[in-house]
């Protein structure tokens, strides 16, 4: 809340501010302040002429430029043919993937190309580029063997049917896949037939064992129906007898001593022995019927 003022070289400019607390800065831009009580300048005295002449200054002596030397290089000399001789051996034949190099100083050449079956070489080329590698010693290495043979390396020479002789290398194997003839007097082996090789008989494949069968449950033996018991068959109703219309006369029973007996209708009359033995067995019937029906519930 303080008044904020600006001094130039102590001088009190026209422009003043507050200060203000805040938690970012607060930033105010094309501020332009103006002193109005700033002293005037004094200019720089002038410098007086005088009538002594000033010598003007001597030049340095410029030297005169030196020429750099172009580095020269040396050109590539090459070995363009020849044979690879080894001690003892008559016909050099090559295992196949050797290498013939050769080097001078650090440098060391690409492999030049062979020929196998009679030792040959060709296109053995030397190309270091250093102009100071030239009249040094050159060296052949054939498969990390060093030759017997040297020579002197000169910028674009070339050497035609230069002969490269090896007395330390190991003899090579011969890498020929001819068999060697017979001797004349020697019956040549007959050719033997393959035996032919039985095929292997195939192992037939296990068979599966069926899952056994389920054994089927019991089935339940059901439990036995009551048979129902038979209605009993009621005895047949007797019809009644038509009562006597008044104009028949009354029947009076008599009894054996003549007495006559009172009539109604429980009168008594005379039945056959067959009609009686049928109604005592429809009285019976009954009975019989529910005790057999008892037994047969038992059984």
């Amino acid at each position: 809340g303080q008044t904020i003022i600006f001094l130039l070289d102590g001088v009190l400019g026209d422009q003043a501010d507050f200060y203000q607390f805040s938690g970012f800065p607060v930033i105010k831009n094309n501020y332009n302040l103006s002193f109005s009580g700033l002293p005037t300048p004094t200019p720089p005295p002038t410098a007086v002429p005088t009538n002594t002449p000033v010598a003007p200054p001597t030049p340095a002596p410029t030297s005169a430029p030196v020429a750099t030397p172009t580095p020269e290089v040396a050109a590539p000399m090459v070995f363009s043919s020849g044979f690879i001789i080894l001690r003892g051996v008559a016909n050099v034949d090559l295992p196949s993937g050797s290498k013939l190099v050769a080097r001078v100083g650090n440098y060391e050449s690409e492999p030049a190309a062979l020929v196998s079956s009679d030792g040959a070489y060709a296109g053995l080329v030397l190309d270091p580029g250093n102009i100071n590698l030239v009249g040094q010693q050159i060296r052949f290495f054939l498969n990390g063997v060093s030759a017997r043979t040297t020579s002197e390396f000169a910028s674009g020479a070339l050497e035609q049917n230069f002969d490269i002789v090896f007395t330390d290398y190991p003899t090579p194997t011969p890498t020929s896949d001819t068999t060697p003839a017979a001797p004349a007097d020697t019956p040549a082996p007959a050719a033997s037939v393959p035996t032919p090789t039985p095929e292997p008989t195939a192992t037939p494949a296990p068979t599966s064992t069926p899952a056994p069968t389920p054994t089927p449950e019991p089935t339940p033996t059901p439990a036995p129906t009551s048979t129902p018991a038979p209605t009993p068959t009621s005895a047949p109703t007797q019809e009644p007898q038509s009562a006597p219309t008044a104009t028949e006369p009354p029947q009076t029973a008599t009894s054996g001593n003549g007495d006559p007996r009172a009539s109604g209708c429980g009168r008594a009359e005379n039945v056959s022995p067959q009609a009686g033995a049928a109604n005592a067995l429809l009285l019976i019937a009954p009975l019989g019927l529910a005790v057999g029906m008892r037994r047969f519930r038992r059984k």
